[in-house]
């Protein structure tokens, strides 16, 4: 096709136009522009946070016993055989990217008796330490919250994203096992902790 080729208008947008703006009220195309142009905007705001779940440790305690607030440090065993632990590391662990602590499990080699022993959760960030206690991973001899078990041997504690203890970039994170003055028997114990970091998608 030859000739001067022009974008065919309808007219009466003009005239839809004119009347609004004489009237006083924003007319319908510019209302749909600014719409869209908003949606846009929020659009290119928004990000989809996907949470990958974790596990860390297991993490070990020899004779756990009633020390109280001091808290017992947890250890990682390197194996030298199926028997035999070789080296032992007291470590925590660094979590390369934002997210949060969702929960834990503490268990114990002997059936509890006396007093509680909870599992507590120690954030380091920059050299400054901030302690976390997860009040539900306690062995008490009581009921745990499902009603499914006791716990006398074995503790665990859940929340769900968003509703965690939130950490950035770079935490560092360590278990410790805290137990009341009457904690009994003395027991060896294990514990880990399950968080959550955030990534866009």
């Amino acid at each position: 096709m030859t000739g001067d080729v022009r974008r065919l208008i309808d007219p009466a947008l003009y005239a839809d136009a004119f009347v609004a703006k004489r009237l006083g009220y924003q007319p319908q195309a510019d209302f749909a522009q600014t719409l869209e142009q908003q949606v846009r905007a929020a659009d290119a705001e928004l990000k989809t946070v996907t949470f990958f779940p974790q596990q860390i440790g297991p993490f070990y305690r020899e004779a756990v016993g009633s020390l109280g607030n001091a808290a017992y440090t947890t250890r990682q065993g390197i194996p030298t055989s199926a028997t035999a632990w070789g080296t032992v590391l007291s470590l925590g662990f660094p979590m390369p990217r934002e997210g949060e602590v969702l929960g834990g499990y503490l268990w114990s080699g002997s059936v509890w008796t006396a007093g509680t022993a909870m599992l507590r959760v120690r954030i380091t960030v920059n050299g400054a330490i901030t302690d976390y206690d997860l009040t539900d991973c306690v062995i008490n001899g009581a009921l745990d919250a499902s009603g499914n078990f006791t716990r006398t041997q074995m503790a665990c504690a859940s929340a769900l994203p968003g509703s965690g203890i939130e950490f950035p970039a770079g935490a560092i994170i360590k278990p410790y096992i805290v137990t009341a003055a009457s904690f009994a028997p003395a027991s060896d114990m294990g514990c880990q902790i399950v968080a959550a970091t955030a990534g866009d998608t």
